[in-house]
């Protein structure tokens, strides 16, 4: 087997480095790794311990986020970056929430074809509504989990950069039997 010369050698280095750039677009760099991500589920049904749900909590416990079947559930996240970093605007192209329940359900403020601009110390406000599904798709008698994925892009119909994620539970589905309940309670 004949050696490469140097010159081969080279020409693959640099045919390697803009591999990337030929299949993506352009330089590829990965989605920030730390972000501030504040998240508040509004018009909930109840919010807080639920004994049915963690049988030993006291009253004011572990949480749970509860909402009826059929009703609308409004995800509100409040997305930073506080941490320097060599790129000082990243693109967010898509920002879900992914439940247990095998649907993701997405905000509208950004988009690949307009991505929201995220720079350090700016944070910008997603919003994602959708209706509680019924319990033949998500059981009332378990805690379901979900996932915020927030998508990236290296601009306007960029190419793709990667996404942050972060974990959530505690989601549950009342029927109106524990609604009632609930309301109930707030009366004594």
């Amino acid at each position: 087997m004949a050696v490469p010369s140097v010159r081969t050698l080279g020409i693959l280095l640099v045919v390697a480095a803009f591999l990337p750039a030929i299949l993506f677009g352009g330089p590829v760099r990965a989605s920030p790794t730390y972000l501030n991500v504040n998240s508040s589920w509004l018009r909930t049904v109840h919010t807080g311990c639920d004994p049915y749900f963690n049988s030993g909590c006291t009253y004011y416990g572990n949480n749970v986020i509860a909402y009826k079947s059929s009703a609308n559930a409004t995800l509100v996240l409040t997305v930073s970056n506080a941490y320097s970093s060599n790129v000082t605007v990243w693109y967010i192209s898509a920002v879900k929430v992914s439940m247990d329940w095998g649907t993701n359900y997405t905000a509208n403020q950004a988009s690949i074809a307009a991505p929201a601009v995220l720079t350090q110390n700016s944070p910008r406000v997603f919003t994602i509504n959708f209706i509680v599904p019924d319990p033949s798709v998500a059981s009332i008698f378990l805690q379901h989990s979900y996932e915020i994925i927030i998508e990236f892009v290296s601009g306007p119909y960029g190419y793709s950069q990667g996404a942050y994620k972060q974990s959530g539970s505690g989601f549950v589905i009342y029927s109106q039997d524990q609604v009632d309940v609930w309301n109930l309670m707030g009366q004594l």
